[in-house]
């Protein structure tokens, strides 16, 4: 592929294009403001073209942490998931658009997150759920908390009725452990006295009070269009969220 077109095709666009080295291995370095940060973009080299070119954020620990990105420690830089819902249709005989099409994206979508942290904050809790959700035990997906405090707090466990699969006797019941008992004839009541003792203990975990964590090192497969190159050149590989 021709990067020397690619880079001037980009210079004439406004964009701070120039050609460089990642890990001993050729690259672009795209220098771009961006919220009032001054970041840089950095593309690994490809023979051609097969799908949306896609950039790295270098130095990620500079911007706090930025959603559908997954910043690697030793090799300083963040993968950018800039998935979106309308697709990218290609021309492989004109790359240089491709190019600019990418960097349109990267740029918009970290514009929104280090501009807007409300958002930011929002869309960090929603890719944590999302992967909870997936690696959850099924299983326990029936459950009934009796808290409503909203904070942080430790529940005793009790498990459903053996054989019942239906109704409240076939859900995990979660209490406070410094919950107080209802009136005699309440059922809820009733269902905590019948369960005997717990089997386990849980906790409850505010997620809009927390603050999210700075980077983290991850081993694991890199779901980017430049895995394969990624992996052929032994680099440390790491996941992608989104």
């Amino acid at each position: 592929m021709n990067y020397s077109s690619i880079i001037n095709h980009l210079t004439d666009r406004g964009y701070q294009v120039s050609a460089t080295e990642f890990c001993l291995f050729p690259a672009l370095s795209v220098e771009c403001s961006v919220a009032g940060y001054d970041i840089t973009l950095i593309h690994l080299k490809d023979e051609e073209l097969t799908a949306l070119p896609s950039f790295f954020l270098k130095s990620p620990d500079k911007y706090g942490r930025i959603a559908h990105t997954l910043a690697n420690k030793n090799l300083n830089v963040a993968s950018i998931c800039v998935n979106v819902p309308d697709s990218v249709s290609i021309n492989f005989e004109v790359p240089e658009r491709a190019f600019e099409e990418s960097l349109k994206r990267h740029i918009s979508l970290l514009e929104r997150c280090l501009s807007d942290s409300k958002w930011n904050k929002e869309e960090l809790l929603r890719e944590f759920l999302a992967g909870w959700n997936h690696i959850q035990d099924q299983k326990y997906e029936d459950f009934l908390c009796l808290s409503d405090k909203g904070e942080f707090e430790l529940l005793n466990i009790l498990p459903p009725k053996k054989g019942v699969k239906y109704g409240l006797n076939a859900c995990h019941f979660g209490i406070p452990q410094e919950f107080k008992q209802k009136p005699q004839f309440s059922v809820i009541n009733d269902h905590i006295n019948n369960r005997g003792k717990p089997k386990g203990i849980g906790c409850i975990v505010p997620l809009e009070k927390l603050v999210p964590v700075m980077c983290a090192e991850l081993a694991g497969d890199f779901h980017l269009g430049d895995s394969r190159q990624l992996t052929d050149k032994s680099l440390l590989p790491f996941d992608l969220v989104s």
